[in-house]
C-alpha cells in the first residue's frame, strides 16, 4: 500500500495507531471514531483487526487436543507480527504484515 499520509497525521494518530496491534485495544481506535478521521489509523487498525480476529480462532481451535502444539506456534507468530506492526507505526511507516496484512476484515464490520 502507498503510503499517503502526511506527517501530522502519522504524529497524531501514533498512540491509537499503536493500541491497534495490542489485542482487543484495537477496539479503542474504533469505538473513539479513529478510524473515520485518520487513514492513518484505519490502515493499522486494519492490521490489528486481522491480527485479533486471528488470535481469537487460534484460542478456541487450540481447545482441540491435535492442533494446540501447532496453534501455539501461528500464536506466537501473531505474537510477531503484532510487534512488527507496532515497529512499522513507530517507523512512520504504513506496510501490510505478512499473511493477514492483504485482508480488510475491519470495512466488513463497520
Amino acid at each position: 500500500m502507498a503510503d499517503n499520509y502526511t506527517q501530522e497525521e502519522k504524529d497524531n494518530g501514533k498512540v491509537m495507531a499503536i493500541l491497534s496491534y495490542i489485542g482487543i485495544l484495537v477496539l479503542i481506535p474504533i469505538l473513539t471514531g479513529d478510524v473515520k478521521k485518520s487513514g492513518w489509523v484505519r490502515f493499522h487498525a486494519t492490521q490489528g483487526v486481522n491480527l485479533c480476529i486471528a488470535g481469537i480462532l487460534c484460542s478456541i481451535l487450540s481447545w482441540v487436543p491435535i492442533l494446540n502444539i501447532i496453534l501455539g506456534i501461528v500464536g506466537l507468530a501473531i505474537v510477531i507480527l503484532s510487534i512488527l506492526g507496532i515497529i512499522n507505526v513507530v517507523k512512520g511507516e504504513a506496510k501490510e504484515l505478512p499473511l493477514v496484512g492483504q485482508f480488510d476484515l475491519l470495512s466488513k464490520i463497520m
